[in-house]
């Protein structure tokens, strides 16, 4: 069955145009020269699941009361991801609530993980002015929407999209992934870029499965896949291989089949600057658009990148992730 999305694309945004700085990784260990991957392009549809609820908000004070929130009183931040309560593990917000609801006034002791160190906290829950055991957070647990898949390995059976990783939109903090539901998804209409207002492509998931998703990154989703893909070949590029000047993007802005725009390459560093040049593209989309995330970016017949940015004061531009750097961390 289809099933009619209005999530979020996945794409992230930045306000001042060349602010954004990414931290330098490490240079790939493994060996890409004459390595050749399947080339994406395509829209696909993700539905996380978390790996313990993440933290978005602590109540100062519980509603109706004065004093503090247990939360609060606790110790408990903003950006920490409860991993298990009582030593059951946490998958989703109703789980919570329903060990919270069930406490009758005794002590929770909950696995949190803070900074990337785990700690643990006793969390009492308190009656508020409903009679209601209450905590005092306000939490997420999983992540829907549509983004563009990069490339598929079919030598290991993997594939990596979007270039970034899912956050969650209040905090910035990546959403703790359990594993990923990824199904193919077709684009049935498109809201156009306008500077400073940053548009998407929308669509539905269309129930075809094409694999897992384990790994939610900065530098973009990986997973597993589970059906035979029969894209195009590609060479991988390095880094020293990329260079100021013309390049394409391949993405889909319609249905479900991709095509190739024309784009320009203005900067080189830690990442790729980007300009869409496509007199086409930019008539349907105004610039780069939510869910253009993981585009795959190639110059001289070699895959070496995929977007992952849009400037939102200039939606022509943005940025993009070298595939070296995609590869490292899958």
């Amino acid at each position: 069955m289809k099933k009619l999305v209005s999530l979020m694309a996945l794409m992230a945004v930045f306000g001042v145009f060349f602010t954004h700085k990414t931290p330098a990784l490490e240079a790939v260990s493994d060996n890409i020269e004459d390595k050749t991957v399947q080339l994406g392009g395509e829209p696909f549809g993700i539905r996380m699941f978390s790996d313990g609820v993440l933290v978005i908000e602590v109540e100062d004070a519980l509603y109706g009361s004065d004093t503090p929130s247990p939360a609060f009183k606790a110790g408990i931040k903003a950006n920490d991801i409860i991993k298990s309560a009582n030593g059951e593990a946490l998958y989703s917000n109703e789980q919570f609530t329903d060990i919270i609801v069930n406490s009758n006034n005794t002590s929770l002791e909950l696995e949190i993980i803070r900074n990337g160190k785990i700690i643990n906290i006793s969390l009492i829950p308190e009656y508020d002015s409903k009679g209601i055991p209450r905590a005092g957070l306000w939490i997420k647990d999983s992540a829907a929407g549509i983004g563009t898949v990069t490339y598929y390995d079919t030598e290991s059976q993997t594939f990596g999209a979007l270039g970034h990783g899912i956050c969650e939109s209040k905090t910035g903090t990546l959403i703790p992934l359990s594993y990923g539901e990824i199904a193919k998804a077709t684009i049935n209409s498109v809201s156009k870029s306008e500077n400073g207002n940053v548009g998407s492509l929308n669509g539905y998931f269309d129930g075809e499965a094409i694999g897992k998703a384990y790994n939610n990154t900065d530098n973009g989703i990986f997973g597993h896949l589970s059906c035979i893909t029969q894209n195009e070949s590609i060479e991988i590029a390095d880094k020293e291989e990329v260079k100021i000047g013309d390049a394409q993007i391949y993405c889909t802005v319609n249905g479900n089949i991709k095509d190739c725009y024309d784009i320009k390459i203005k900067r080189l560093s830690d990442t790729m600057v980007i300009e869409i040049t496509d007199p086409q593209l930019l008539e349907i989309t105004g610039g780069i658009v939510q869910g253009m995330s993981g585009s795959p970016i190639v110059q001289n017949g070699k895959l070496i990148g995929a977007v992952t940015h849009v400037l939102v004061n200039n939606v022509k531009y943005g940025y993009g992730i070298y595939i070296e750097d995609m590869i490292a961390e899958s």
